[in-house]
């Protein structure tokens, strides 16, 4: 694996766990989890863009941000973490209840999303 791939995306990990944990900071909700439709693009567009603009890695010729847009919403999808975290963070049932019904419903929202813009992009 190439040096600057490696370079990207350990750049890409922190700048979406940082987004996300800026936006879970002020837009908390209990209820439906939009947070990864935010955090998550936020995170790997940011960091996206710092890496190409820096030059420390290229964007291929075939992918427009447009592309990387549409794949930094698909990563809204993973919900085992948030799962874990949200039943270490409260021990109340109807809390846990919660929590996977808005983890699991923005995740849902994350796919279909990210699928629209994905399909939208002209070849």
């Amino acid at each position: 694996m190439p040096d600057s791939l490696k370079i990207f995306l350990l750049a890409i990990a922190i700048f979406d766990d940082l987004g996300a944990i800026l936006i879970i900071a002020l837009f908390y909700s209990q209820s439906l989890n939009l947070l990864p439709l935010i955090g998550k693009p936020i995170g790997i567009m940011s960091s996206s863009y710092l890496l190409v603009k820096s030059k420390l890695v290229k964007l291929p010729e075939q992918c427009s941000w447009w592309h990387v847009y549409g794949v930094s919403v698909l990563a809204g999808i993973g919900f085992t973490m948030s799962l874990f975290i949200g039943t270490l963070a409260f021990s109340d049932i109807e809390m846990h209840i919660q929590i996977k019904i808005g983890v699991i419903s923005g995740s849902i929202m994350s796919g279909l999303l990210g699928l629209l813009i994905l399909k939208s992009i002209k070849k």
